[in-house]
C-alpha cells in the first residue's frame, strides 16, 4: 500500500494551483493511425503522468504533479486514464475520505477545462476541505 501524506498532497495541489492559477489542463497528444495507415495527432486521455522529451515520467495533470510532489513514485501513477477514486482503489493508495472527495472535485473541475486555481477554489467550496 502506498501511503500518501494527505497534508503534503493537499499542500502540493494548492502550491501547483497557486503557481499556475490560469493553467488549463490539456491531455498529451497521441498518434492515431486510421484504417488507411495515415497518422494524425489527436488529444489523448487525461493521465497522471506522461513522458517528457528525455523519456522520463513527469506529472501531467494537477493531481499527478501534486502526487509526485508529495513523494509518490511517478511509475506508480503510470496507469492510463483513471479517476482519483479508482486510483485510490486500484493502486491501493491510502487517502482519507475528506481529502479524496476534495481531490475528486479538483480533478472533475480540471477535466472540464476549469483553470487550476479556480478548480481548487471550487473544490474548497463544494467539498468543504478547510485550508
Amino acid at each position: 500500500m502506498i501511503v500518501v501524506d494527505e497534508d503534503r498532497f493537499v499542500a502540493a495541489v494548492r502550491a501547483r494551483a497557486a503557481a499556475e492559477p490560469d493553467k488549463v489542463y490539456t491531455p498529451p497528444t497521441v498518434i492515431h493511425v486510421n484504417d488507411d495507415g495515415d497518422e494524425s495527432e489527436v488529444e489523448g486521455a487525461c493521465v497522471y503522468v506522461e513522458r517528457n522529451d528525455d523519456d522520463v515520467l513527469v506529472g501531467s495533470c494537477l493531481l499527478g504533479c501534486a502526487l509526485i510532489d508529495a513523494g509518490v513514485d511517478p511509475a506508480v501513477l503510470d496507469v492510463g486514464e483513471l479517476g482519483i477514486d479508482d486510483l485510490v482503489c486500484q493502486v491501493v493508495v491510502s487517502m482519507r475520505t475528506d481529502v479524496l472527495h476534495w481531490a475528486i472535485v479538483v480533478q472533475s473541475e480540471q477535466d472540464t477545462g476549469i483553470p487550476w486555481g479556480r478548480a481548487v477554489e471550487e473544490a474548497d467550496t463544494k467539498a468543504g476541505l478547510t485550508k
